[in-house]
C-alpha cells in the first residue's frame, strides 16, 4: 500500500506474537516486534511500560494490543487517532494529559523522528504507523483489512513512491485455511436475512425478532447499521 518497490524486492518482515503464544510477558524493554528501531517507541506495548520509553504508541482500541494499559498509567505520552483516544480515556479513565491524538494522512514529528498514520480499514480509530527514522522506514500494521479501494487512495502527502525497509504485520489469519468474504457481500448478507426474518416473523408467525450481535467493545458497528438499515425504523431524538 505503501511500497513503490519492485515485486522482486523483499521486503523484511517481523510478525506479531500474541499474548497466547509469548506467555507472561515481564515488565522491561519490549520484544523487537514492539520496537521502532533507532528509538524508544514502543508500538502496543504496554505490558512493557517504564523507565525504557517516553514514546507509546497504540494502533487501536481492542484489548489484545492495548493490554496493560490502566488509569494509573504515567510512563509517558500514548499518540493514537482522536477516536482511539477517546476511547482510551472514557473507558481506561487514561488522563488527558498522557494521551496525544494525531491526525490520519498527516506527516507528525515526534522526538525529532517523522510518523504518518494512515487509516487501517479495522474498526473506529484504528490507523497504521509509518515511521521514518533517518533515511529507513518502518510500518506496523496493527490490524488492519485489506481491500482493493485502499491501493487506489492517495497517499499522505510525502509517502508516495517510499521503501519500506521493515515491515511489522499481524499474521494471524495469514494461512490458506482462512477464507473471509469481503465486507460487502457479508452486510449483503444480513440484510437478505434481516429482511427475510421480519417477513416470515410478520407474515407467518404474527411475532417479534430480537437481533444480538456478537462483538468487542468496538468493530461490529456496519453490522447492527445495516441490521436498522434493514429494519428501517423509525428513530426518535430528544431535542
Amino acid at each position: 500500500m505503501l511500497s513503490s518497490a519492485k515485486s522482486s524486492q523483499r521486503i523484511p518482515v517481523q510478525t506479531e506474537q500474541k499474548p497466547s503464544e509469548a506467555g507472561s510477558l515481564a515488565k522491561g524493554r519490549p520484544p523487537p516486534w514492539k520496537q521502532v528501531p533507532g528509538t524508544d517507541f514502543v508500538v502496543d506495548g504496554f505490558n512493557h511500560c517504564g523507565g525504557w520509553s517516553k514514546h507509546y504508541f497504540l494502533s487501536h482500541f481492542h484489548a489484545d494490543h492495548y493490554m496493560g494499559l490502566k488509569s494509573s498509567f504515567d510512563s509517558g505520552q500514548i499518540y493514537c487517532t482522536a477516536e482511539t483516544a477517546r476511547l482510551v480515556s472514557l473507558h481506561l479513565r487514561v488522563p488527558q494529559k498522557w494521551l496525544v491524538p494525531l491526525e490520519l494522512q498527516v506527516t507528525h514529528s515526534i522526538g525529532g523522528k517523522k510518523v504518518t498514520l494512515v487509516e487501517a480499514n479495522h474498526c473506529p480509530g484504528a490507523a497504521i504507523f509509518v515511521f521514518q527514522i533517518g533515511l529507513s522506514v518502518y510500518v506496523h500494521t496493527g490490524d488492519m483489512r485489506f481491500e482493493s479501494s485502499l491501493i487506489s487512495e492517495p497517499f499522505p502527502v510525502g509517502l508516495g513512491g517510499i521503501r519500506i525497509d521493515k515491515l511489522y504485520l499481524d499474521t494471524t489469519y495469514c494461512d490458506p485455511r482462512y477464507s473471509f468474504p469481503r465486507q460487502k457481500e457479508v452486510l449483503k448478507a444480513v440484510d437478505y436475512f434481516v429482511k427475510q426474518e421480519e417477513e416470515s416473523s410478520t407474515k407467518i408467525r404474527n411475532d417479534r425478532v430480537l437481533y444480538v450481535c456478537g462483538a468487542y467493545t468496538i468493530g461490529k458497528e456496519k453490522v447492527w447499521l445495516q441490521v436498522l438499515t434493514s429494519l428501517e425504523p423509525m428513530i426518535l431524538f430528544n431535542t
